[in-house]
């Protein structure tokens, strides 16, 4: 049953129209599922065949060898196939559990970092966290694999019976606006209402009868989990509300505007490049930091999405620093290298000029809160220090 999960997971996968797609496909594996499920059922009735002690014959390897010989090769294509469902099966948490983090990410729920795609198009930070995690288990297991069970069992009941009752929710709420999208809803209710019904019981079922083999702790885990969401979450709204332009922030350290203009050395001249990401108190504490120091600033927003990078426009005619905007459209996700070529373009253009690289950077009220932003002025910072004639300035803006 865990090709349920990995197809609710991966709707952003498919081909559009996603959902569809998406729906089709698991029609098809549900089928198949049920065939399966009832021709093994039957076929174990019939031939009495049963869990050995430490699960060293399974019931299909019993079933294969009556139906086609002992050692024979429809015996050994059985056992092959099964290894590979269940190899395609541990897979499956690599390629879901990393989008699914992303999805977490970007709704605030998990650090931001787990959205960022790495130069692979993969969602780096969630693979190597899911295999550090597992790792971790498997140490504590002393290796045993049997002791997996449970809690997969747990796990897997528990996500499917809180998919479907947030699902009987989500139609009640369809169903109080009314409209085009209340049509079916009392029905689509009643199916999701009912297998919430099932799963609920194979999860109580479960959860009682394997509780001394470690289910309690994914029972336990859940609670944890939840307020861990909960806190990252929270501490983002906390971000983003002193990070807002137009909120009222008491005892809010954003740097005036100067008129003067102050060089860092009368004998060389330089110009001031500063990266941003978005419009907010940091991104304009640091232009107006930067206008006082000189009048050559340039901001550099990069981006590879042509619907942001119009969004970024809209709200920097807004707020008009009235400083020069170069606006970097890449293919490239990561913005370490737009820039490090942005700035070798300058460089070949006025060797003579020291470019100084303005980073804004929010430093948050407790150290924990740090690794739950991406830390990219921190990488910016790694690539530049080493580059000649660019020089860095930090400019940190303290968070309540």
């Amino acid at each position: 049953m865990t090709g349920v999960e990995a197809i609710s997971n991966g709707v952003p996968a498919f081909k559009k129209p996603e959902s569809k797609n998406a729906a089709t496909t698991l029609i098809w594996m549900a089928g198949i599922l049920i065939i399966f499920f009832m021709g093994i059922s039957f076929l174990a009735d019939q031939f009495q065949a049963r869990p050995t002690e430490g699960d060293i014959d399974t019931i299909i390897s019993q079933l294969s060898r009556v139906i086609f010989g002992n050692a024979s090769i429809g015996y050994f294509i059985v056992q092959a196939a099964t290894t590979a469902i269940l190899i395609l099966s541990a897979n499956t948490s690599f390629a879901d559990f990393p989008r699914l983090a992303s999805l977490l990410s970007r709704d605030k729920f998990l650090p931001h970092i787990f959205a960022f795609r790495g130069d692979r198009l993969a969602f780096t930070t969630g693979i190597v966290a899911l295999g550090g995690l597992a790792a971790i288990i498997l140490l504590i297991l002393n290796g045993d694999l049997q002791a997996l069970i449970p809690l997969f069992a747990v796990g897997v009941f528990l996500a499917f019976t809180l998919s479907q009752s947030g699902m009987v929710v989500h139609w009640q709420k369809e169903k109080r606006q009314g409209g085009e999208a209340a049509r079916g809803a009392t029905r689509s209710q009643f199916i999701n209402g009912l297998g919430a019904l099932c799963t609920g019981i194979a999860l109580v079922v479960i959860a009682a009868s394997k509780s001394l083999s470690g289910a309690w702790i994914v029972v336990l885990l859940i609670p944890v989990l939840f307020l861990m969401f909960k806190s990252i979450y929270q501490h983002y709204q906390q971000v983003a509300a002193q990070l807002d332009v137009n909120s009222v922030v008491p005892g809010a350290n954003v740097v005036p505007g100067s008129a003067d203009t102050l060089d860092l050395n009368s004998n060389q001249p330089f110009q001031i490049v500063v990266p941003i990401g978005e419009i907010n108190r940091v991104s304009l504490s640091s232009l107006k930091f930067s206008q006082a120091l000189g009048e050559r600033v340039t901001a550099v927003f990069i981006s590879d999405d042509h619907e942001a990078i119009l969004n970024f426009k809209d709200k920097w005619e807004v707020q008009n620093p009235g400083v020069r905007l170069a606006i970097l459209e890449t293919p490239f996700r990561s913005v370490r290298r737009p820039l490090m070529a942005y700035l070798d373009d300058m460089h070949e253009r006025a060797r003579d000029e020291v470019i100084l690289v303005v980073l804004p950077e929010f430093v948050v009220r407790y150290w924990w809160e740090q690794i739950l932003h991406n830390q990219t002025a921190l990488r910016l910072k790694s690539a530049l220090l080493r580059r000649p004639g660019v020089v860095v300035l930090d400019v940190p803006y303290q968070l309540q």
